[in-house]
């Protein structure tokens, strides 16, 4: 169905996805547009993202009042199919913020005057200030990990200080396309500077020394685009001396570089999004939702497996309307993420994910992992075909070579593929607690 999906209904006319050929006709979204960013930036910092706050451009709100009306809709079937639900209720962009002091140089040769990091925190620094515990959330998650993984605060957040971030470029609170750049007062937008998984290592880093004040961290946690983040704060504080001490590492359901596969899948993506570029000069992607609901559909297939799917959809079809049950699903999941996300941050945030490689500049992946020393706990999850347990198996044998007996790799049994790093929270947690009581 995914490949029948992307051959079959994708615009033979799609645009190449060459961002820097974006930037004029960007520019030339309404200026008001960004007086209402400036609002939304600054203030709200409780309380749930709705749909207003991505735009106050009169096309979006009509377009949200039929989206409104599609999910009262579907709301029966979700009740119906809570089992293949989406991994991420309510998120907000609630938390405490760290702004940093200067201009952020960024790996590709940008910069952000002053960032902005939204964090969230959980129980409470110890004498030693070295009893943090990091959690690096995945594409569209948020700062507050009690909204999407409540079982890993009620366990943990006793004996550690947990702390997440939003990453840059985020939705949720972090600087990102739809704040306001300081230098222009105007919406970045899709002028947003490219930003490296490496980046955003960083200044998690800056923020966790100069903000926490942190001696150490006594391990950094995340799955899928948050593991790309754990593994690069990793490299960047042992083998880079970077930031505080990070003495473990616990990448989930991740890898060493995103592949051909992914990048390909996330292109896709970003063209459902700027599909009607080519055609409209006059395009903003912002007001893309349709595009943004198209992306986030395709997205839920490769976030599960084929099995999953079967076993709850089968090729039955709904009742009341000659519709598969499959598609009705997958229509409620993006009708539903339009509610709290926004197409420009899912463009960059996709292609900050394609950016993952940590030989990049430093000698290859694999002079990286065979010189990263510390204790590692990889999970994986045996039935994910967007970051499949052979990646994880790659990451192990060559950490292994140096490591020994400091590495494990655990893959859990399950048909919820890749989010079952999420899903799985029994399992995942005791993991991590075996391991960090392994180490001081």
């Amino acid at each position: 169905f995914f490949f029948f999906y992307i051959f079959t209904c994708i615009p033979k006319q799609t645009c190449s996805c060459k961002m820097r050929l974006l930037s004029n006709t960007i520019r030339r979204c309404s200026s008001s547009a960004a007086a209402a960013a400036a609002n939304i930036t600054k203030k709200n910092v409780q309380g749930l993202m709705d749909t207003s706050k991505i735009s106050l451009d009169p096309s979006m709100i009509a377009a949200n009042d039929r989206l409104k009306a599609l999910t009262t809709n579907l709301r029966r079937f979700s009740s119906q199919n809570a089992a293949m639900d989406d991994e991420y209720g309510n998120l907000d962009n609630a938390g405490e913020t760290y702004v940093y002091d200067g201009v952020f140089q960024l790996e590709k040769g940008g910069e952000i005057v002053n960032p902005e990091i939204r964090y969230k925190t959980y129980g409470a620094l110890n004498e030693g200030r070295d009893n943090v515990l990091f959690v690096c959330h995945a594409l569209t998650g948020n700062a507050s990990v009690h909204q999407w993984w409540q079982s890993f605060v009620d366990e943990f957040s006793q004996d550690y200080y947990v702390i997440c971030a939003n990453v840059l470029g985020g939705h949720y609170g972090s600087t990102g396309p739809m704040s306001v750049n300081p230098v222009t007062s105007e919406m970045y937008g899709m002028s947003f500077p490219d930003v490296t998984v490496r980046d955003t290592a960083r200044i998690f880093l800056d923020m966790l020394q100069n903000e926490v004040g942190a001696a150490s961290i006594k391990g950094v946690v995340g799955g899928s685009f948050g593991g790309m983040q754990a593994i690069e704060m990793a490299i960047l504080s042992n083998l880079e001396s970077y930031g505080p001490e990070v003495r473990g590492l616990i990448p989930l359901s991740s890898n060493a570089y995103h592949s051909a596969w992914q990048i390909g899948i996330s292109e896709v993506q970003r063209n459902c999004i700027l599909t009607n570029f080519e055609n409209n000069p006059d395009f903003c992607p912002t007001k893309n939702l349709h595009g943004l609901s198209l992306a986030r559909q395709m997205a839920m297939i490769t976030y599960r497996s084929r099995a999953g799917y079967q076993d709850k959809f089968a090729r039955d079809v709904e009742s009341n309307k000659n519709k598969w049950q499959v598609g009705s699903y997958l229509d409620y999941q993006g009708q539903k993420f339009l509610s709290r996300f926004n197409p420009t941050s899912y463009i960059k945030l996709t292609e900050q994910m394609d950016t993952h490689d940590i030989g990049r500049g430093r000698g290859g992946i694999d002079k990286v992992l065979n010189s990263l020393n510390m204790p590692t706990q990889i999970i994986g999850i045996s039935s994910d075909v967007l970051y499949p347990p052979s990646e994880q198996q790659y990451l192990y044998d060559k950490m292994k070579d140096t490591n020994g007996d400091n590495v494990k790799i655990d893959i859990i049994e399950s048909d919820a593929g890749h989010d079952g790093f999420l899903l799985e929270q029994t399992e995942v947690n005791a993991l991590i607690d075996n391991h960090l009581k392994t180490y001081e």
